[in-house]
């Protein structure tokens, strides 16, 4: 965490001719995250900033759990957050902007859209 967004992906998401989505899976474990004192945010900052700026929510759909059971599970990394994640960006056909190394070294389908950094 606290990777810096490199400027072309900034770019990207301040460009008013494209939908900027976010998960509601993001949102559910960072609460769990806050819980647990793993995280330490305001969630409430969080979900203002993303309705003040429009960004879309991409809700969970029984089609993206469905998708998720079809993905390999990898020892190195069973975050059932990042599957949900994964799962939603291949089945929307959306980019998935994401610093995670895990998720760019591990999920190789070709139908997953990163902008990972």
């Amino acid at each position: 965490m606290g990777e810096k967004i490199p400027k072309n992906i900034i770019d990207k998401i301040e460009d008013l001719s494209n939908q900027v989505y976010y998960s509601m899976a993001s949102l559910m474990e960072m609460a769990i995250k806050i819980s647990i004192k793993k995280l330490d945010v305001d969630i409430n900052q969080i979900t203002n900033v993303l309705y003040d700026n429009e960004v879309t929510e991409l809700r969970l759909e029984p089609k993206h759990l469905i998708f998720s059971t079809t993905l390999p599970f990898y020892a190195q990394h069973k975050d059932p957050f990042d599957r949900l994640l994964v799962s939603q960006t291949i089945v929307e056909k959306y980019y998935f902007c994401t610093c995670d190394s895990i998720i760019k070294d591990f999920y190789t389908n070709p139908d997953l859209l990163l902008l990972a950094f």
